[in-house]
């Protein structure tokens, strides 16, 4: 009688546990069954970004070269324009100063040669 007793009751524990678990299994089996859905369809679209990507790298990185080469030949543009300007800034230079200074002392010998043609006209004029 005691093991008919044991027994009857594994038995219950046992339908009670499996009345437990053949739902969980169940819920288990559509969990995995949508986690593999969504891992399909994230790697469906994920492949063509991932090809976008390496498209959109692979330009970049090409931009990037002619960006260097059009800098590489804008700073020798740039070096011969400051030569330009420091060639500018000489010939300014020269003509605000040393310019000036040479037709300063030419309009003084003209302007003496002037004045020394007026005395000469007046000394001519008073021999005459």
């Amino acid at each position: 009688m005691q093991t008919d007793v044991i027994l009857i009751i594994a038995v219950v524990l046992a339908a009670v546990l499996v009345a437990f678990i053949i739902p969980t299994l169940i819920q288990l089996k559509k969990t995995l069954a949508k986690v593999a859905d969504l891992t399909e369809d994230t790697r469906c679209e994920l492949t063509p970004i991932l090809s976008e990507l390496r498209t959109t790298t692979a330009r970049l990185n090409q931009m990037l070269g002619q960006a260097e080469d059009g800098l590489g030949k804008a700073q020798g543009l740039f070096q011969a324009v400051g030569e330009v300007g420091d060639s500018v800034r000489t010939m300014h230079n020269f003509v605000r100063c040393d310019l000036n200074r040479h037709l300063g002392s030419a309009v003084g010998v003209w302007m003496g040669i002037r004045a020394a043609a007026k005395v000469i006209t007046k000394e001519r004029e008073r021999k005459e």
